[in-house]
């Protein structure tokens, strides 16, 4: 990934792009089909709305993202929910 990719979202990201966004509604339409238990990945994960979702469901899961302030946006989100997050 570029130096400019990352500094394109880190710009979003600090302008508060994410800021009412929660999980996508495709994933949410899905949630029956998902285990209770067992690891996700969630690669391009953002402010950490889907991989949040999926841990309050009891995943553990692994959010990976180009930018490291969109990553810090997910650790304050799960950490308000009360879920951890791997990054």
């Amino acid at each position: 990934m570029a130096q400019e990719d990352r500094a394109h979202w880190n710009a979003r990201y600090r302008a508060g792009d994410h800021a009412s966004r929660g999980p996508c509604s495709v994933l949410m339409s899905l949630a029956s089909w998902l285990p209770d238990h067992g690891r996700a990945l969630d690669v391009a994960g953002g402010a950490g709305a889907n991989a949040v979702w999926l841990a309050q469901r009891g995943l553990l899961v692994t959010v990976a993202d180009v930018s490291e302030v969109a990553l810090a946006l997910a650790v304050e989100r799960a950490a308000a929910q009360g879920v951890d997050l791997g990054i």
